[in-house]
């Protein structure tokens, strides 16, 4: 049969409740719950029945996802072999900072998953480290341009295919034929 609670109603609901309950707890204590006043995110979903961006994204995840999953699977290998590179070569080296962020692999691994997103607030580097961190950038500007053209192009496709281009007339008209013997 028929729901009487549809799926919009209840996510109507759910995107200004938490917001509510949020502005009361501020009048009235001061200060709300830091996971109540997360909640509030949930009016990202509103706007979803009207534009379906998160069901483009899942479409586009399920139609690339081999894609997806080998350049997740690169990053995560180059993230591991990049991290214990440079715990060898900087856990001895002369700055005391830096020999604390890489005195053991895990705690290279996250000074790594740093590095890999592009913020480098280390800068005394060996030359073996300087070398390896320069190999990682060039790596990683191509890892992340893999999702930006698979989403990029997915969904400019599927624009396309809701808004079909119109051909386009030339902006310049045509010179016409020069017959025989016109200057």
């Amino acid at each position: 049969g028929k729901s009487y609670l549809p799926i919009y109603m209840v996510i109507d609901f759910l995107s200004w409740l938490p917001g509510l309950c949020s502005s009361a707890l501020w009048f009235s204590k001061g200060s709300a719950p830091a996971w109540l006043q997360g909640l509030c995110v949930l009016r990202v979903l509103k706007p979803e029945r009207y534009l379906g961006a998160f069901a483009s994204m899942i479409s586009i995840l399920a139609e690339h996802g081999a894609i997806l999953k080998a350049t997740a699977l690169v990053s995560f290998l180059l993230w591991l072999l990049v991290s214990s590179m440079l715990y060898f070569t900087e856990r001895n080296n002369p700055d005391e900072e830096l020999q604390e962020v890489y005195a053991s692999v895990p705690r290279a691994l996250w000074a790594e998953i740093i590095n890999l997103h592009g913020e480098w607030p280390w800068c005394d580097y060996t030359w073996q480290g300087k070398a390896i961190g320069t190999f990682l950038n060039f790596m990683s500007i191509g890892i992340c341009m893999v999702p930006v053209v698979v989403f990029s192009d997915a969904f400019m496709s599927k624009v396309e295919e809701v808004h079909p281009a119109k051909p386009v007339a030339p902006a310049v008209p045509a010179v016409p034929a020069l017959e025989d013997g016109a200057p």
